[in-house]
């Protein structure tokens, strides 16, 4: 077994927040956008986001904010450090504010990081480091990419991802 470092979130991953789209611009177009309300723990329901008018919208700029299957996307605010996946069924969906998406770097296999903030820890180190609690608590990407855990070298990470995936199948 090799040596497991103490790692900041920031070393193996960045996160986009959210664009922040016009609420008028909600319930009508052919795109979808997915707001803090999507974003369950496990997947996000594609079927029942809001619909998403983007034309209006500089298509250069928000390109950035189209989701693919496969995102792992980590709620800002209310239910903090909330983490859901966009299934294969997604189709021109967009992310909206207050919702980030994970960015894994190379340093890191992603699974792993996956588990590292669908855990315990992580959602209660959201709700302990909230930036502010007006209505809703909130935390900024900065907080959130300041999370500390215990990294181990990519063969183990690879093992238990492989481990907890084989798991959550026995499960399901």
């Amino acid at each position: 077994m090799g040596e497991w470092k103490d790692t900041p979130l920031s070393e193996v991953a960045d996160l986009l927040p959210g664009y922040a789209f016009k609420g008028m611009d909600f319930g009508v177009g052919t795109s979808r956008g997915v707001k803090i309300k999507d974003v369950q723990s496990g997947v996000v329901a594609v079927e029942s986001l809001d619909a998403l008018d983007v034309t209006s919208y500089n298509q250069e700029r928000i390109k950035k904010y189209r989701l693919n299957a496969g995102d792992h996307l980590i709620t800002m605010t209310g239910n903090l450090g909330r983490v859901a996946t966009i299934p294969e069924s997604a189709h021109e969906i967009y992310l909206n504010q207050r919702v980030a998406k994970l960015l894994p770097k190379s340093n890191v296999i992603e699974d792993f990081l996956l588990y590292v903030i669908k855990s315990s820890d992580f959602i209660d180190y959201c709700i302990t480091h909230a930036d502010s609690e007006t209505a809703q608590p909130n935390i900024s990407a900065g907080t959130i990419l300041e999370y500390e855990f215990a990294l181990p070298p990519e063969d183990e990470q690879r093992a238990i991802a492989s481990v907890l995936s084989s798991l959550d199948d026995k499960i399901d």
